[in-house]
């Protein structure tokens, strides 16, 4: 089973429309796996079809709006009710608390199921990094299909994340997304993210 958790922070049209395609290519990888014909056209290898079963990937969708875009919450979910290839939506509002992390940490504690893989977006408002997100993640249905794939034959695999955009305190730059070295690390170290006074900010940020 899969569930895309989405975190609504803040809303425009360019974030909504961006997260909006993103979760259309999940539905329609489940929908190409569902059907044979249309996932053979995709994929040349007939192991996607016989590997990932439909019966594996139901697929629920949960969204969580701070209260300065619940406003926007019919308009959203109407836009994904005219979607096909998913099961449910379930929707809750949440204090304006602790970024992303903690609405998603909820909703991970408050579903009463239980996923085999879960995709985690939310309303990021740097446009190249949403752009690179979801190009990464979930840019074709082919791509989801593939990254569901890995997760199947690869047990070693707990999180694929944007290309580049994860990192250690000894990560080289040259590993990292030219995006990010530029915003972040052009006069320091990768390892100043992780420095006792990033912590300390980190640790107030996402108190709960």
């Amino acid at each position: 089973m899969l569930a895309i958790f989405l975190q609504l922070g803040q809303y425009s049209d360019t974030i909504w429309n961006a997260l909006l395609h993103c979760i259309r290519n999940v539905c329609e990888a489940r929908r190409f796996n569902r059907d044979p014909t249309k996932l053979q056209h995709q994929w040349t290898d007939n192991a996607y079809r016989n590997d990932i079963s439909s019966d594996n990937f139901n697929l629920d969708i949960h969204i969580s709006f701070v209260s300065e875009v619940v406003s926007h919450r019919d308009r959203i979910v109407d836009s994904l009710e005219r979607l096909q290839g998913f099961d449910n939506i379930f929707t809750t509002k949440v204090i304006n608390l602790g970024l992303d992390v903690k609405p998603f940490l909820e909703q991970i504690a408050n579903s009463v199921k239980k996923y085999d893989l879960v995709m985690k977006l939310h309303s990021k408002s740097d446009k190249i990094w949403l752009k690179h997100t979801t190009e990464c993640l979930c840019g074709t249905p082919s791509q989801v299909l593939a990254i569901v794939r890995e997760f199947q034959i690869k047990n070693s695999i707990s999180m694929i994340a944007p290309h580049g955009f994860t990192f250690g305190p000894t990560t080289h730059k040259s590993k990292l997304h030219p995006y990010l070295v530029e915003k972040y690390f052009l006069k320091h170290a990768v390892a100043i993210a992780f420095d006792i006074e990033m912590i300390r900010k980190m640790t107030i940020m996402y108190r709960f």
